[in-house]
């Protein structure tokens, strides 16, 4: 899968002082299915809810939450077979209720 291998490359470009500056339970490791990108996705959200360190350690995991919901928003569009990037997405079949 591609997004694999951009996901690698991301990753690859991260120091390791700045990843250091992860909350240590989000330490990013190997990523081999579309999956474990979305479970580790999941995992940074949840880091940065509960966040309460320094601001430099919050933009670096603000900056990787980012690129991996990107990742995983990409992951689901290709197991639904969505087609490229940039293609419009269909909307949902059922409406979603207003929570507001």
């Amino acid at each position: 899968m591609d997004v694999l291998k951009v996901v690698e490359r991301y990753l690859g470009q991260w120091s390791a002082e700045e990843i250091r500056m992860l909350p240590p339970a989000v330490a990013p490791g190997t990523f081999t299915s579309g999956k474990a990108v979305s479970d580790y996705t999941f995992n940074l959200g949840r880091a940065h809810a509960g966040f309460q360190g320094d601001a430099e350690s919050l933009a670096r995991l603000q900056e990787i939450l980012l690129f991996f919901t990107q990742a995983s928003v990409r992951v689901t569009q290709l197991r639904l077979g969505e087609g490229p990037p940039g293609e419009a997405v269909a909307a949902p079949a059922k409406p979603v209720a207003d929570e507001a």
